[in-house]
C-alpha cells in the first residue's frame, strides 16, 4: 500500500484552477481531469485512473462549464461518504474514499490510499459536509 499526497497532484503554484466540469460535479466534489477529453469528474480511490487528484470543486456548473476549483489551502463543504464522528478527529487525516468524489476519514486497507488534507473542524455544515486544510 502506498500514500499519495495531494502536492504530487500540483502543476503550478496558484491556488485556483479553472475546468471544464460536467453536471454531475457539485461543490465539494473531489476531482481528477480525463486525459480523453480534459473535463473534470470524480476522483476515486479505487478507481484505475481516477484517483490522481487535482482538487476540489469550489462550484456547481448548470451545463458543461468552465469552473473554479481549489488545489490547496482551506477547503468548506467538502462531501464526505463516512464523515468525522467526534472534536477528537480535528487535525487528523482526511482521505480520499473510494466513494466517487468525496471524502473519509477512515484510511484505506487497500490500494492506493490518498490523503486528502486534515480535518479543520467537525460541525456538519449540511449533507456531510466538512471544512479541511487541503
Amino acid at each position: 500500500m502506498s500514500i499519495i499526497y495531494p502536492t504530487t497532484a500540483i502543476v503550478d503554484t496558484s491556488t485556483y484552477l479553472s475546468v471544464s466540469l460536467p453536471t454531475s460535479i457539485v461543490s465539494g466534489n473531489v476531482l481528477f481531469v480525463q486525459s480523453t477529453n480534459g473535463l473534470a469528474d470524480l476522483a476515486d480511490q479505487d478507481g484505475s485512473g481516477t484517483r490522481e487528484v487535482v482538487g476540489i470543486a469550489l462550484e456547481t456548473p448548470t451545463t458543461i462549464q468552465i469552473k473554479t476549483l481549489t488545489k490547496f489551502g482551506t477547503v468548506t463543504n467538502l462531501k464526505f461518504a463516512s464523515p468525522p464522528t467526534s472534536s477528537a478527529q480535528i487535525g487528523t487525516p482526511v482521505y480520499l474514499s473510494s466513494t466517487p468524489g468525496e471524502a473519509t476519514m477512515t484510511a484505506p486497507t487497500s490500494g492506493t490510499v490518498y490523503r486528502l488534507g486534515v480535518l479543520m473542524s467537525n460541525t456538519d455544515l449540511g449533507g456531510s459536509r466538512y471544512n479541511i486544510m487541503f
